[in-house]
């Protein structure tokens, strides 16, 4: 109980203060991540393990495993969390070609939003900031696109310069979060 308690602390800190939340192909599972390193023989000089005091503390840092633990905090105390706190809008970009940190860490990560009932609970005046999840089928406060033909830098480097090609199409997705 007190760990679910340390969850709900850190999450509350973060929602209270951010509305919506861009993730570019980003890193949702470190241990994951800290194997894709392996295979690939860069864990020896990735930041990974030192920055986060180790691999016995990943599961602390990874936001794919903290959505499960919120849900449960949000389950046990559904009455008194739901006109106390509203669910964070996230948007998750990731390239189709990024070999760097793969696809399928946003694919996880937004599956496990997708299946929170926290982080797809929405009071009726939220209901016009929804997004259709991958399926088509369901609604949810939820984004995830894959950018086409783009890896794992193209995707900040391109919204740095408008003559990239990739510019235009991330500025107007990033206009429509942000009206």
């Amino acid at each position: 109980k007190n760990d679910l308690s340390v969850y709900y602390k850190q999450y509350q800190l973060l929602q209270n203060h951010v509305k919506t939340l861009i993730c570019y192909s980003g890193v949702y599972n470190i241990e994951d991540h800290y194997s894709h390193e392996t295979k690939r023989n860069v864990e020896k000089v990735s930041a990974m393990n030192p920055i986060m005091s180790g691999k016995d503390n990943f599961h602390l840092y990874s936001p794919s495993l903290l959505v499960p633990k919120i849900n449960e905090i949000y389950n046990q105390f559904q009455s008194e969390l739901e006109e106390l706190l509203s669910p964070t809008r996230i948007h998750i970009f990731h390239g189709d070609s990024d070999i760097v940190v793969p696809l399928d860490t946003s694919q996880n990560f937004y599956t496990s939003l997708v299946q929170s009932e926290f982080h797809n609970h929405s009071k009726s005046e939220n209901n016009n900031n929804e997004e259709e999840d991958l399926d088509g089928k369901d609604k949810c406060l939820h984004k995830f696109k894959i950018i086409k033909d783009c890896n794992h830098f193209y995707i900040i480097f391109h919204l740095m310069q408008p003559s990239e090609r990739l510019h235009k199409p991330l500025i107007s997705e990033l206009k429509q979060i942000i009206q």
